[in-house]
């Protein structure tokens, strides 16, 4: 079990679309790093921290499409029964997400349950913007 106190909210392009990240950590993030990765590409692919961390992608109609997750040297990644009740209006990010049931890794169980309201970081405009 894992106390996931942290939370940063921002925008990333998943392909073309727009989407709202959502990254859940046990300590801070590095914040500078996140930056300058969506600064970069759009993406946080540039970001990875070495903690126990859950991360959401919601998408325009405030739906949970992705999750991924790492802890105790294991990573998972699904977009399958995640449900959640989040908002994405006026510059933050409010709600809940979960796993309607516990996923199975390896003969592992996993699953979380988060609680979020937060600012949502803006993506970094282009040149051409």
């Amino acid at each position: 079990t894992y106390k996931l106190a942290n939370v940063v909210a921002y925008e990333v392009k998943v392909f073309d679309e727009k989407r709202t990240g959502l990254f859940f950590s046990e300590k801070p993030i590095n914040l500078d790093k996140l930056k300058a990765s969506l600064k970069k590409d759009g993406t946080d692919d540039g970001l990875f921290e070495f903690q126990p961390q859950v991360r959401l992608q919601i998408d325009s109609s405030d739906a949970v499409k992705q999750m991924h997750f790492w802890a105790a040297n294991t990573s998972v990644s699904s977009n399958a029964d995640l449900t959640g009740d989040v908002v994405i209006e006026d510059g933050r990010a409010r709600g809940t997400a979960k796993l309607s049931k516990p996923g199975e890794f390896f003969g592992k169980n996993y699953t979380f349950e988060v609680t979020f309201d937060t600012e949502v970081l803006l993506l970094p405009k282009a040149k051409d913007e």
